[in-house]
């Protein structure tokens, strides 16, 4: 199954919100901030997400991340619109 552990749970949800929130993946640095995790670890638990297939991203390129639920991906407005889309 994909689970993944609690850091990285926490990791998920930031990446989550973030994206939601701004349309765009976070930082390392902002992923800490939202998790309380030091960014020089954030990248650990962004490598065993990867291990458990739930995102993908490349290490040393800035905002890489993408969570390979598409829907994850998209912001508050861009989910707005697909679903108004559908009506």
């Amino acid at each position: 199954s994909r689970t993944s552990t609690c850091p990285g749970q926490r990791v998920l949800t930031a990446i989550r919100q973030h994206r939601r929130e701004h349309g765009a993946s976070p930082s390392l640095a902002e992923i800490g901030a939202r998790t309380g995790i030091h960014r020089r670890h954030v990248t650990r638990h962004l490598k065993q997400l990867q291990r458990e297939g739930l995102l993908t991203y490349k290490r040393g390129v800035a905002r890489s991340i993408v969570l390979v639920d598409r829907a994850a991906n998209l912001s508050d407005d861009e989910l707005i619109l697909a679903l108004i889309g559908r009506g």
